[in-house]
């Protein structure tokens, strides 16, 4: 198997050597309008390129058979069977480095895919951001809220007379807070359906005495205030995750 895949490799090297030689060669003598016949070039070709298959001196052999093929099939001087051999040659080396480069493809790096490494690295930063932020705000309300419930644990009389803060109706979450210095915003979900509102606008709401509106009173980092029918409902960004 091996003896045959070897056969197999010197003989497309031998194709493609006398190929480019034998298109060369011709280009040349076109050029140069010299009488020429198609078998003898293919011949002086397929030997040139043969012999220069031979290691170490191939080349050196081949040259002086190219030559003499050149005296026969042309009917020139020598000195024109040395300039169309040399420039036939150096056509060849042409198209060797030209095969090489359409083999091996394009070596830059795609700018297609440069950006959209940059942009794939952004969006996860701003995701682990956006997470950090959210813990970071979750873990300040729970560490706020602890010491209300051991107080409330040691005193629970004071912790029942205390005044409850409104509960939120059921359905109506706060999704997310857009803060800005000129007009702040808050995403809530009411219903299945979510709410972009700026302070004072209103959203409806299904409550259990019928239809009502929340209105956006404030904005706070983690949290926002609602009015519905004359009552203010704290809405928290933690607790609706």
């Amino acid at each position: 198997m091996e003896i045959i895949q070897e056969i197999l490799a010197y003989s497309i090297r031998f194709l493609i050597s006398t190929g480019f030689l034998l298109l060369a060669l011709w280009l040349m003598v076109k050029i140069q309008k010299f009488q020429y016949n198609f078998p003898g070039l293919l011949g002086a070709a397929a030997l040139a390129g043969g012999l220069d298959m031979i290691p170490y001196i191939g080349h050196y052999l081949a040259l002086p058979a190219l030559y003499l093929c050149l005296i026969k099939v042309t009917r020139e001087d020598m000195t024109g069977v040395v300039f169309t051999a040399g420039i036939s040659y150096a056509l060849v080396f042409v198209m060797n480095l030209f095969l090489i480069g359409s083999l091996m493809g394009d070596l830059r790096p795609s700018f297609l895919q440069a950006r959209e490494r940059e942009t794939i690295a952004q969006e996860a930063t701003e995701e682990n951001e956006t997470d950090s932020e959210t813990s970071k705000s979750a873990a300040s309300n729970q560490t706020a809220n602890a010491p209300q419930s051991v107080s409330a644990s040691v005193a629970p009389d004071k912790a029942q007379a205390a005044p409850q803060p409104n509960q939120a109706p059921a359905g109506l979450t706060l999704k997310g807070i857009i803060k800005s210095s000129k007009n702040p915003m808050a995403m809530i979900s009411s219903g299945g359906k979510t709410y972009t509102i700026a302070i004072g606008e209103s959203i409806p709401l299904d409550s259990p005495a019928g239809k009502a509106k929340a209105t956006l009173e404030t904005v706070e980092d983690s949290s926002v205030v609602v009015n519905i029918a004359g009552e203010k409902v704290v809405l928290k960004r933690w607790q609706g995750m």
